[in-house]
């Protein structure tokens, strides 16, 4: 967020205010919280991918998720780069194995 003048930026974790001048970028990340789910997901399903509608948009894979007690697919899409750079592109989510859970990665920007 750009900030225009002086203020107190307080986290919502709880970490003490900060002071931030004018002119200065504030960019706070804050991890997603873990999804586990007891068992796997079902093989992902063959999509078929058209072509892009212009340089800066990017393909996001459909994938298996877990609501309502029960695994629901959703269809892979184009969606455009939020600040399309060289070298940019979309890093795709997965799903992690781990001790017969299943632990999901979210995909993001690069």
């Amino acid at each position: 967020m750009k900030i225009t003048h002086i203020v107190l930026l307080g986290l919502a974790c709880g970490a003490a205010p900060i002071a931030v001048r004018a002119g200065v970028d504030v960019v706070v990340s804050v991890p997603a919280p873990e999804v586990v789910i007891v068992g796997q997901p079902p093989q992902p399903r063959t999509e078929v991918i058209t072509q892009a509608p212009g340089p800066d948009y990017f393909w996001i894979a459909g994938r298996w998720n877990y609501s309502g007690n029960r695994w629901v697919w959703m269809n892979g899409r184009y969606d455009r780069h939020p600040h399309f750079h060289p070298g940019g592109g979309w890093e795709a989510g997965r799903w992690e194995n781990r001790g017969g859970n299943s632990v999901w990665h979210e995909g993001h920007w690069r």
